[in-house]
């Protein structure tokens, strides 16, 4: 906006050089415009102004009607992971919202009384619009069925604050998926859940069903974790009961806790615009460059990453550096 050839500060500069004849060159060697060139530079000067005043006000008009709680998906083919902080790996979700784990390992679900699989019908969306929770809801009926997928390190770790920061343990890590079921209609109403866990290297499938009976307004949740690679002594888990509710809302919220910290602490510096789907993008590229940074391969990540940072290792490190992330460590800086 504020360079040549647009009219900008350099054309408003020559307009207001002290002692300079009209008509004479200015800076740069250009002639300034006669007395009609000027009178256009003005009016473009203030066409130009005009319009991006009227972009910021349509910005903010979009800003007020939008709904924070409906973020948009960033992909068209909507891929995308959860995942730690620089570990190795993360776990890629589909287009269809299966889970992909080591190995050509697979999780998915089918829901309602006709076990309907999960498809690009249900679009994905990121908690808040930026962290690395995958959330979308699939509809049968009056019944509502509401899905967040996410990342956290294993029940065994003996720090899992550290674990959170870094592989201390292992590149391995839980991935947990938490289903809700809402009875939306005025009467009784059947909601059914299958969950399916395939692992093709090891021969071990595992599959589990969910049913309930829910009154009208009634909510049932389920809870499904699986280590990323295979351990036979870490089998999956599904429950149903509260105590599992709890544990998976623990973690949860250690993980938002986590990402929220790292990105949006005191110590990190803040970049915002008047609309809230570039803050949010700005913040996903960076989950996405902390997921991605150890990848040599494609990944959803590094797809994210390439698409809304620069691809150059300077600035791609700059913009580590710059908000306060600290300096980048070395395996980091291999990627990069």
């Amino acid at each position: 906006m504020f360079t040549y050839p647009f009219l900008g500060w350099r054309n408003l500069h020559w307009r207001t050089v002290a002692g300079r004849k009209h008509g004479a060159p200015g800076p740069g060697g250009r002639r300034g415009a006669g007395w009609l060139g000027q009178v256009v530079e003005n009016l473009l000067w203030a066409i130009s102004g005009s319009g991006w005043l009227a972009i910021g006000l349509l910005c903010l008009v979009a800003q007020a009607a939008d709904d924070p709680a409906k973020s948009f998906d960033y992909f068209q083919n909507s891929w995308n992971v959860v995942g730690l902080k620089d570990y190795q790996y993360g776990a890629r979700i589909t287009p269809e919202n299966a889970i992909l784990l080591a190995n050509g390992g697979k999780v998915e679900f089918w829901f309602g009384r006709q076990q309907e699989p999960l498809s690009r019908k249900q679009t994905k969306r990121c908690l808040e619009g930026w962290l690395p929770v995958m959330i979308f809801s699939a509809q049968e009926g009056p019944v509502r069925y509401d899905f967040c997928y996410w990342a956290a390190p294993l029940p065994t770790i003996q720090d899992w604050q550290k674990a959170f920061f870094w592989p201390t343990e292992g590149e391995n890590f839980l991935v947990w998926a938490m289903v809700t079921a809402v009875n939306q209609g005025a009467s009784l109403a059947e909601a059914k859940l299958r969950v399916r866990i395939e692992r093709p290297k090891t021969g071990v499938q595992t599959e589990e069903s969910f049913a309930w009976s829910l009154p009208a307004g009634a909510a049932q949740t389920a809870v499904v974790r699986v280590p990323f690679f295979y351990e036979a002594k870490m089998e999956p888990w599904f429950s149903k009961d509260r105590a599992a509710q709890e544990e998976a809302n623990c973690w949860l919220r250690r993980t938002v806790e986590f990402w929220k910290g790292l990105l949006c602490g005191p110590e990190v510096a803040r970049i915002e615009t008047p609309c809230r789907k570039a803050n949010e993008t700005l913040l996903a590229a960076h989950v996405c460059q902390m997921l991605a940074s150890d990848t040599v391969g494609s990944t959803a990540a590094k797809a994210f990453t390439m698409s809304f940072t620069s691809g150059t290792a300077p600035i791609r490190s700059w913009s580590w550096k710059k908000p306060g992330f600290g300096t980048p460590r070395p395996k980091r800086l291999s990627f990069i």
